[in-house]
């Protein structure tokens, strides 16, 4: 089956590489108390892959989605306590299959579509010092459909940093993106850095969850005000694969 190619989770990836280059900001390493609250939506895709006894990719379909989140967190050094909320969303084609002898070679044939939706909610409590921080939560999940997001109703949530997220670090994530599949799969790993002299943070790492196989993940916080940061994300992988979302930070004392 001929797969469509699509490029809009790669057209983020050039952006988030030039702005820090046009839009300047320093990194606010300020321990006292605030709250941010961050909105993000995103769009891609992943591949439903069908191999035969050998392990050969028979067919291959790339199923699109939609997703959206919102999150608030409250820090007050070294807490962190908050929370998200979101959904995801997508839609994939219905066939129906014959087989045909002498080979019995299978056939198959759209025949409409199934679309189905996951929302979910995420509380979560942390504690973050300079070189070191630990998150952790419960993602309550419900879905309506067949859906990829196929989870248990409750499910642990967390995230590990070791470093200085001002100026290198490494972090991990379990369900800890948003949106939670756009923003950089449900599971990632990488390292972090700020460009001091280009007053701008960089993420580069690998994400999976819900892909046939891990994706290259770039993210990027470039500044538009002190208390305002847009938020970018761009995966990219095989098969078509991939996805991107835009959001904002606001931050508040």
């Amino acid at each position: 089956m001929a797969r469509r190619r699509h490029s809009y989770f790669r057209s983020l990836i050039p952006i988030l590489l030039l702005l820090p280059y046009i839009v300047a900001f320093r990194p606010n390493g300020s321990d006292s108390s605030n709250t941010i609250i961050r909105f993000g939506a995103g769009i891609g895709s992943y591949a439903d892959v069908a191999r035969d006894c050998s392990g050969n990719i028979v067919w291959v379909e790339e199923i699109p989605f939609v997703d959206g989140a919102v999150a608030v967190d409250h820090y007050a050094p070294p807490i962190r306590i908050g929370a998200k909320a979101g959904v995801f969303r997508e839609s994939r084609n219905k066939y129906s299959y014959s087989y045909s002898p002498p080979t019995w070679t299978t056939t198959r044939s759209s025949i409409g579509k199934i679309t189905s939706t996951a929302t979910y909610v995420n509380p979560s409590f942390g504690l973050h010092w300079k070189y070191f921080g630990i998150d952790a939560g419960a993602l309550w999940i419900s879905r309506e459909g067949a859906s990829v997001l196929d989870l248990n109703t409750v499910n642990p949530q967390g995230a590990l940093r070791i470093g200085n997220r001002d100026s290198w670090f490494f972090s991990m994530g379990v369900f800890d993106n948003v949106p939670l599949v756009s923003g950089g799969g449900l599971i990632d790993l990488g390292f972090g850095f700020s460009l001091d002299k280009l007053r701008s943070k960089l993420w580069l790492g690998l994400g999976g969850g819900v892909f046939d196989d891990p994706l290259f993940v770039l993210k990027g916080d470039v500044a538009i005000t002190d208390q305002v940061i847009l938020n970018l994300r761009g995966m990219g992988g095989s098969l078509s694969q991939g996805a991107a979302s835009v959001g904002v930070s606001i931050k508040s004392k």
